[in-house]
């Protein structure tokens, strides 16, 4: 299934995959892991983590620490795992899950989904018809006119 496969260790791990279809795991430590071109899967493990799955329909998945998550281009499936994580869909469909924490989602151009989970979260969709979840009454939604349909469940 995966043309290459990256593994780090409990160590800062910095790896950047290919232009083919990649699994990359950070494990422990604050990892920067880097998917550029293809269909590839991205899981940070425990720490604070900053995971960019570049161009093409990408899976992110932070786990437990603070976690930055750039989707990229491409229809994306993200979710942060337990902590106050950023997640960033760029341009595409994306799917985005907080988890546990006070999640930060930027959903960009596309028909995004957004779904903070557990927190106070707050979502903002960008162009194109977005969904949101509303779990606390602490999340906050942010969209402005003109930039689609969007739905609120």
């Amino acid at each position: 299934m995966w043309d290459y496969t990256f593994i780090g260790d409990d160590l800062p791990n910095t790896i950047y995959g290919t232009s083919e279809r990649d699994l990359i795991k950070g494990m422990g430590g604050d990892d920067q892991l880097y998917g550029y071109a293809g269909r590839d899967s991205l899981r940070g493990g425990d720490g604070n983590d900053i995971l960019d799955g570049g161009a093409g329909n990408d899976t992110l998945y932070g786990d437990d620490g603070d976690d930055t998550l750039n989707g990229g281009d491409g229809d994306d499936g993200i979710q942060g795992g337990v902590g106050d994580d950023l997640l960033n869909g760029g341009d595409g469909n994306d799917n985005m899950v907080g988890d546990a924490g006070n999640n930060t989602m930027y959903g960009g151009a596309g028909e995004d989904y957004m779904d903070g989970v557990w927190g106070n979260n707050y979502m903002e969709g960008g162009t194109g018809n977005d969904t949101y979840v509303i779990n606390d009454t602490g999340d906050v939604i942010v969209e402005n006119p003109d930039e689609g349909t969007d739905k609120v469940v």
